[in-house]
């Protein structure tokens, strides 16, 4: 009898209040599917066919694949209820092209955008406390990212979205133009996954810190030709599929190259093999055609042929 009481409740909260100035009305009661858990009501699938689509007073969370493939949605609008989004919430939303987080949003979950191509800038509003490490794959058309001032979490520096102190690099816009150089600060301790994957403008990266790096967090990157370290890095940083890719310049004290970190770079024609490197790892410059490499010491592990 409770359970049917709430259930009722919350029927009557979201049909009361939802509605849109034009005359496509979206119907809470069949369009918003929903479920509550644990004491959260979570918007398991969005069944409508707007294209402006405004979540409803009373929603927690976007619940994982709830707008998965939906192909007329163009803007979504959070409600000041809803305070985070799941894994695949907008995946394969390939006309979306704007999401508006409300003041009291706090958590992007996993991997919501995947394949959101349309997207080019998202705020994040103050209350913001967590971004997964895949949080924003998939928008390979982002062009800016900004932040609340008052967001005690997170900063924009130089157009990139990190952590307040810059210890975690968590994307930057794969779209933004204009920039040919980017330094990745030496405070920086972790580049995320996919964080600058499939960028189309960057020709040049210098890291200055010791950094650990997620998967794919710069494969694919159509412009870069020079990467430089100022320091050694801690864990494998993915540079395969970087097709433009001419010269590293790894810094001393490296002591590994990884496997496949730079497959298929196949204009890379320079990189210096520091005296403290002892491990080269499985088809680590597999594809690199052009690539004449330098008497290596007799010490170092090859657990592969170089090419």
């Amino acid at each position: 009898m409770k359970k049917r009481f709430i259930y009722i409740c919350l029927v009557f909260i979201l049909t009361s209040s939802f509605s849109f100035q034009n005359n496509n009305i979206i119907n809470a009661k069949s369009d918003f599917q929903i479920r509550i858990k644990r004491g959260e009501t979570i918007l398991v699938k969005y069944a409508g066919k707007s294209r402006s689509v405004r979540i409803p007073s009373g929603i927690d969370s976007i619940g994982d694949s709830a707008f998965r493939n939906n192909k007329k949605v163009q803007k979504v609008i959070f409600s000041k209820s809803v305070k985070e989004i799941h894994a695949n919430a907008f995946a394969n939303c390939t006309n979306l092209k704007k999401i508006k987080f409300n003041i009291n949003f706090k958590r992007i979950i996993n991997q919501p955008f995947v394949n959101c191509k349309k997207i080019k800038s998202i705020h994040i509003t103050k209350k913001v406390n967590y971004i997964s490490e895949f949080g924003f794959v998939g928008l390979t058309g982002l062009e800016k990212v900004t932040v609340s001032k008052k967001n005690k979490h997170f900063k924009k520096h130089k157009g990139t979205l990190y952590t307040k102190k810059l210890k975690t690099l968590i994307v930057y816009p794969k779209n933004k133009k204009n920039i040919s150089k980017y330094i990745i600060p030496k405070q920086t301790k972790t580049v995320n996954a996919c964080a600058f994957s499939d960028n189309k403008y960057i020709k040049k990266i210098i890291i200055k810190g010791k950094i650990n790096c997620g998967e794919d967090s710069f494969s694919n990157m159509k412009s870069l030709k020079t990467v430089q370290f100022k320091r050694a890095y801690k864990s494998p940083v993915p540079f395969y599929n970087c097709r433009k890719l001419k010269e590293v310049k790894l810094a001393e004290g490296t002591e590994q190259i990884c496997e496949e970190q730079f497959y298929n770079c196949t204009s890379l024609v320079r990189i210096n093999i520091p005296k403290s490197i002892k491990f080269i790892g499985k088809r680590a410059f597999r594809g690199c055609k052009n690539l004449q490499l330098p008497l290596l010491d007799k010490n170092v592990v090859l657990e592969h042929p170089i090419k």
